[in-house]
């Protein structure tokens, strides 16, 4: 039989993961001429320049912010160009 504070180490620890998953800004679509970053709060919004830069550089090309706008969730999606 497990162990009761093993399970609860277990669930902490778990707990712990579910919460800081959310946290990073990640692509929510992707081409060659343009990048959409979800952003969870405004304390992310360089990592998400830097996102785009990323995507935008496997092209020789760098991103350009074109709007942020509300994704209807907690959270903001932005929308950046790839340019020459």
């Amino acid at each position: 039989m497990v162990k009761y504070s093993m399970v609860k180490y277990i669930f902490v620890v778990f707990c712990l993961c579910l919460s800081l998953a959310g946290c990073a800004p990640y692509i929510n679509a992707a081409n060659k001429n343009m990048v959409t970053i979800y952003v969870p709060n405004t304390s992310y919004e360089s990592d998400a320049l830097s996102i785009a830069d990323a995507h935008c550089a496997q092209y020789g090309l760098t991103a350009k912010l074109r709007k942020p706008r509300s994704s209807g969730t907690i959270g903001d999606l932005y929308d950046y160009n790839c340019v020459p």
